[in-house]
């Protein structure tokens, strides 16, 4: 709820959900979650093989959405100006208790993404991690987390602000 999030977060914390929310309106998400959700249903509709193109086009939009997701995350991240604040959030909104918020680490649910990450390693595992999340609208939240930070040490975030590159279309 808008109440339990004002509650919970801090002012930098809001100001990168409120900047991924904006991110959402920037890039025009809301056109593309229209067509997320009628593609597939228009799909199903086509004799035969509907049922496995509509498979196909909703593992491949979702797939986008999860990306676009990334982007707004970074969006949020240029709003607030905080990794650690971008961070704290996703913690938080990871499902730890508010009781637990002062005793988070951050090291420790980041180092959560390097062993996400390694999933990618084996046939096996990367097929289990595809499969576990193919029906998510947003990625994990410690994916989320690991790739903002990447994100920002490997010198997108201060591209942007540099005016190298473009924050959104």
């Amino acid at each position: 709820s808008v109440q339990g999030a004002v509650n919970a977060l801090t002012r930098d914390e809001l100001e990168f959900v409120l900047g991924h929310e904006l991110g959402h309106i920037r890039c025009e998400h809301l056109l593309h979650l229209f067509l997320i959700n009628v593609l597939p249903y228009v799909a199903r509709m086509v004799p035969v093989v509907g049922p496995y193109l509509s498979m196909g086009l909703s593992a491949a939009l979702g797939e986008w959405y999860r990306k676009a997701e990334l982007s707004c995350d970074r969006m949020g991240l240029l709003v607030c100006q905080d990794p650690d604040a971008a961070v704290r959030m996703m913690m938080k909104s990871s499902g730890a208790p508010g009781a637990f918020y002062q005793r988070l680490d951050q090291a420790a649910f980041l180092r959560q993404y390097d062993e996400f990450r390694d999933l990618d390693r084996d046939m096996l595992s990367l097929i289990y991690k595809t499969l576990m999340t193919m029906d998510r609208s947003h990625p994990w939240t410690v994916e989320r987390a690991g790739e903002l930070v990447r994100w920002h040490a490997e010198g997108g975030y201060a591209a942007v602000f540099a005016g190298a590159v473009s924050a959104a279309p």
